[in-house]
């Protein structure tokens, strides 16, 4: 009898320790986006200053990224932790020079920054002089705020970083 006593709490004492283990404390500082934003909008440059509209489409498969701090993710963060920036990619996708995110947001504002990698493309001076320059998002003037289920148009302005030598 006192051996199956014994075998009986035995069991019970396991099984407790068991469900007590599969237990976990919420975690309301996880970095876990429950929402996503949409920044879309077109790309475009002056490469042609002889023409009367000078806005012309950045090239199609031009690489654009955006940038988050990951703290903005966090309801409650914590200032002793150091965060992760998430980057986000995409590429023109036409000849209009149209491009698309879809960022991972929360119930917080979350700060988004834009920048490019710099390709090579033409540039036509007024005068029809023309150079071979390196082009780019200025990384300082695109910055975004976005919230939860936002649908933000924005068009992005690439400038001639330097004449290709």
């Amino acid at each position: 009898m006192k051996k199956s006593f014994f075998c009986t709490n035995a069991i019970v004492a396991v099984v407790i320790m068991f469900s007590l283990s599969a237990c976990k404390k919420e975690n309301t500082n996880s970095a876990s986006p429950l929402y996503q934003a949409t920044i879309s909008g077109k790309a475009w440059a002056t490469f042609d200053e002889s023409i009367t509209n000078a806005v012309q489409p950045v090239p199609a498969g031009t690489k654009i990224y955006a940038a988050i701090n990951t703290e903005d993710l966090v309801i409650n963060p914590n200032s002793s932790l150091t965060y992760a920036t998430k980057i986000y990619s995409t590429t023109t996708s036409d000849a209009n020079g149209s491009y698309s995110f879809k960022i991972d947001t929360n119930v917080k504002t979350v700060t988004v920054d834009i920048y490019s990698d710099d390709f090579i493309h033409d540039h036509k001076a007024a005068d029809n002089t023309t150079t071979s320059g390196i082009w780019r998002i200025n990384p300082s003037s695109y910055e975004f705020t976005v919230t939860k289920d936002v649908i933000l148009i924005q068009d992005i302005q690439f400038t001639e970083k330097s004449t290709k030598e």
